[in-house]
């Protein structure tokens, strides 16, 4: 199956963002990280979560909103095209 385009853009933003390469990466999606593990030291941010090179991996996103990351996808999206 044929990833689209904007698939690819955000595969593409993940990989330059993690030093990534971006032919192994695929399946992004937005996700809850839950970090610390255990009861006085747990915590829940935002991240995401993507196949690299066929397995899932999880990131967190720290303080990059949801704007830079539409900002910085798009421009992406206009070189791959």
């Amino acid at each position: 199956m044929t990833e689209n385009l904007y698939a690819k853009a955000a595969s593409t933003w993940v990989a330059r963002r993690f030093n990534l390469d971006a032919d192994k990466v695929s399946d992004v999606d937005f996700k809850v990280i839950y970090g610390g593990y255990c009861e006085t030291c747990g915590y829940e941010t935002f991240g995401l979560e993507y196949k690299y090179n066929g397995k899932y991996q999880e990131a967190e996103l720290g303080t990059t909103s949801v704007g830079e990351f539409l900002e910085e996808a798009t421009e992406i999206l206009k070189e791959l095209t």
